[in-house]
């Protein structure tokens, strides 16, 4: 089990999505507070890479922090499911659905009788008065529908509220229960291969975007930031890992809930 925690360059750490300054200062200011690492970040390995599959924010405070090596779990491809997170989006209307595509002329394509599961190459808005409206992203290329999916919520946020929310596709009234919200975004799933393309590009998704689930996830290591910054080998960082999670082991400190996560400081 402990085999799949690693401990890897930073540098060596793609990721798909965008971040957020000020997200970035205010948990690098935590972590270097607490003066550990709490859980170790998710990664696929690549080639020569490591795609990052979690929170950007994490990976670039410890950038910030300058710290050179990081402890990672390394996820297996075939328990990996990708979602998308849905945005419940206020004072929103099919006018400005409308006004956005018109932007794109070529590259966006909407429709409002569409019916039947979204495609991957398509967002779809629903709004309070039961009303959907779905645009299609002409290009199969992931880089454009990143582009386009990135410039979509730029606007969001530059004029609405909006918020993260799980979102049932399937569900004939998505916003029961949400009194103050006009309207929510189901955005394209990307693959995991389509993500690592993306990381190796300059055009990434909006942070937040998607949802990668990871059975048997592992938490709770509170690695020392003191034992990451030593100028020592990195085999050493992690034979110290494997001791210290096997001496939580051997004391009971290690916890399982649902099959999904492994928590090893409980």
């Amino acid at each position: 089990m402990i085999e799949r925690l690693k401990i890897i360059p930073t540098a060596s750490i793609m990721s798909f999505e965008s971040s957020i300054k000020e997200r970035i200062d205010k948990l690098a200011q935590e972590i270097h507070r607490e003066g550990k690492l709490k859980n170790p970040l998710l990664v696929r390995p690549l080639e020569d890479k490591y795609l990052l599959l979690d929170d950007v924010t994490i990976l670039s405070a410890l950038s910030h922090l300058q710290i050179s090596h990081v402890p990672v779990q390394l996820a297996d491809p075939r328990d990996i499911s990708v979602h998308a997170w849905q945005r419940l989006i206020k004072d929103y209307s099919g006018d400005d659905l409308i006004a956005f595509c018109k932007l794109f002329p070529r590259q966006l394509r909407a429709a409002s009788t569409a019916t039947g599961a979204l495609g991957r190459h398509q967002m779809e808005v629903r709004f309070k008065d039961g009303a959907r409206l779905r645009f299609s992203i002409s290009s199969r290329s992931p880089l454009v529908r990143a582009d386009i999916c990135g410039k979509f919520y730029a606007t969001l946020c530059r004029h609405y509220r909006t918020f993260r929310a799980k979102v049932d596709f399937h569900d004939p009234d998505p916003l029961r229960g949400y009194e103050d919200v006009s309207a929510v975004l189901f955005p394209p799933v990307f693959t995991l291969e389509e993500l690592a393309v993306i990381a190796a590009r300059d055009i990434l998704l909006p942070q937040g975007f998607a949802r990668i689930d990871q059975p048997g996830r592992m938490l709770g290591i509170d690695y020392a930031l003191s034992i990451l910054h030593e100028n020592v080998a990195i085999d050493e960082k992690e034979s110290f890992l494997y001791e210290l999670l096997r001496m939580r082991m051997s004391s009971d400190r290690i916890a399982y809930y649902s099959g999904a996560v492994i928590m090893f400081n409980s």
